[in-house]
């Protein structure tokens, strides 16, 4: 199997975490340099109003310093409930989230698809896994709807793993599934 850009794509990953929120800005195909975003979510009464103008900030810093590259923020949704997700960021129009646990990624994303609950625009997420991948978990991986990208292959097992399942789930003429390889360059 060919591991490179032309098989799974390059990109650069920034994340930055705070006590109830993360962001993470991906910048496709500019792997020296990063962008960093700190906006926290927000909960309660004002978590719509509050979650939008956050995400209006993060877009804003975005276009100031993209040079017109093409970039995609994930809102990182960890132990938010698909309700808040729903109700606040979605209703704010974004549409890319991720999780770093495969559970909570599949939970999240069976109720997002949910043929009698979900609107529309729940069904229209994209989820994107950035944990760890132990070996044994790649197929539940692989049977997450809407699953985009897969951020935190760390070796080649990891790789075959997830080909042979997406393969076996979706078919030879399903679409590639997106994955990022991560690399130790300093050797340790």
């Amino acid at each position: 199997m060919r591991i490179g850009p032309k098989t799974f794509g390059v990109l650069a990953v920034t994340a930055v975490t705070q006590p109830f929120s993360a962001f993470l800005l991906v910048r496709r195909n500019s792997p020296s340099s990063h962008i960093i975003l700190k906006r926290m979510w927000s909960s309660g009464a004002q978590a719509d109003s509050e979650v939008a103008a956050n995400l209006e900030h993060v877009r804003k810093r975005i276009a100031n310093k993209s040079d017109g590259r093409d970039i995609c923020l994930i809102a990182v949704s960890k132990t938010k409930p698909m309700s808040l997700i729903a109700e606040a960021a979605i209703s704010a129009g974004h549409r890319d989230f991720g999780e770093n646990y495969i559970q909570e990624l599949v939970e999240k994303a069976t109720l997002a698809t949910d043929e009698d609950s979900a609107d529309e625009i729940s069904k229209s997420i994209r989820w994107h896994f950035i944990g760890r991948i132990q070996s044994n978990k790649a197929k539940l991986l692989c049977t997450v709807p809407n699953l985009f990208a897969v951020h935190t292959v760390h070796n080649e097992k990891i790789a075959n793993a997830l080909q042979k399942h997406w393969l076996d789930l979706h078919g030879p003429d399903a679409q590639p599934l997106r994955v990022f390889i991560q690399v130790n360059t300093s050797g340790e």
